[in-house]
């Protein structure tokens, strides 16, 4: 890219904060980003995203797993079986839509934008530690518990038990 080309090529910058959008120069572009970093040339992600049930096409054939009980674990850290998708229903065939609340089989092709969240977050984390599904109160929750976030719990004072006293006579 030429000098001139950074001060007359225009970008779209988009500020996730305000979900503002500004078209500029990439020179203009690169200073914003500089000094600002509500600032990006991400797209921002669609409002409610979290909510959305993730959708996936199957780029093979899959199956099930040989026993019943395994679908109802965590993810397999690795697998023999390239074709076995731990929670697949049944059969699956390629070019299939899968609908799931749990986690993906690493070769689906996300179709929304929850699908491809949870699916980069699947492939690139260490899956021993993940939960047993990506999907938790009507929302997607990526952790894996080595993040270092904690779950709060109300602690709640005992009270001391009531003693009654009485005066000796």
């Amino acid at each position: 890219m030429t000098a001139e080309n950074l001060h007359t090529q225009r970008c779209a910058l988009y500020n996730h904060a305000t979900g503002e959008v500004r078209h500029l120069t990439i020179s203009e572009a690169n200073n914003t980003i500089g000094f600002d970093k509500s600032w990006s040339r991400d797209r921002p992600p669609p409002k409610g995203w979290e909510r959305q049930v993730p959708q996936y096409r199957a780029t093979r054939d899959l199956h099930p797993p040989v026993l019943d009980r395994m679908g109802h674990d965590t993810p397999w850290a690795s697998t023999m079986d390239e074709i076995c998708w731990q929670y697949a229903p049944g059969p699956i065939r390629k070019g299939e839509v899968v609908e799931t609340k749990s986690w993906p089989h690493e070769s689906f092709e996300p179709i929304n934008y929850a699908a491809k969240q949870i699916l980069q977050f699947f492939n690139e984390r260490e899956k021993s530690r993940m939960q047993l599904s990506p999907w938790f109160n009507g929302e997607v929750r990526l952790e894996t518990g080595n993040e270092g976030t904690s779950i709060l719990v109300s602690h709640v004072r005992p009270r001391p038990a009531m003693v009654e006293t009485r005066s000796q006579s």
